[in-house]
């Protein structure tokens, strides 16, 4: 009889810890999605740009380029080793974006603020379903079912920011969610 801490249990254990990791990197990825425009009128203001207009739809379509760029250059980033680190990176970038929302002053830095938002969302996204769909193989599709019921419940979450007071809170709240994922990403290697 298998001892109750034996490399299969183990293994299990791990792969479930994976699998969870791998889901709340989804979640990331809907929380940058919504954040993004619900945090769009405070960072239009503090760049001193009307929040609506023919600038918003440019800022969103930079976005929306940003994000195609990443969803082509996914497969090829995440088609090596350490790619587990490579999306911790990309949730780093998410938490250091976040931090610099105050610092978003002019038009330009909007505009590549909402590029690399963008880019990381789609990055998390792609990145995350290709390696649960690397660790898991046949029995992944319940994995991916979950990685959607986290994405949808950040997105909702995500709303909520705009009952923050102030850029600086949502930014502070927002950038510790993508650190703390990307800690447990990289906690989780060894196993």
């Amino acid at each position: 009889e298998e001892s109750p801490r034996g490399p299969a249990k183990m293994a299990q254990v791990s792969k479930i810890g994976r699998g969870c990791s791998y889901a709340l990197a989804m979640g990331i990825s809907g929380w940058l999605v919504v954040s993004a425009g619900v945090m769009y009128p405070s960072l239009a203001s503090n760049a001193h740009i009307p929040s609506t207009g023919s600038i918003s739809g440019l800022i969103f379509l930079t976005r929306a380029g940003a994000m195609v760029l990443a969803s082509f250059l996914g497969p090829s980033m995440f088609s090596g080793f350490e790619d587990d680190l490579k999306l911790a990176a990309v949730l780093l970038l998410a938490s250091a974006l976040f931090l610099a929302t105050t610092f978003v002053t002019e038009l330009l830095a909007l505009h590549l603020w909402f590029a690399a938002a963008g880019f990381a969302y789609a990055a998390t996204d792609v990145g995350t379903q290709i390696l649960t769909r690397r660790k898991f193989g046949e029995g992944a599709d319940p994995w991916l079912a979950f990685n959607l019921v986290v994405f949808s419940v950040f997105c909702v979450a995500a709303s909520t920011l705009y009952f923050l007071p102030g850029l600086w809170l949502q930014g502070l709240v927002s950038a510790i969610l993508p650190a703390g994922v990307a800690l447990c990403l990289v906690a989780g290697r060894g196993f």
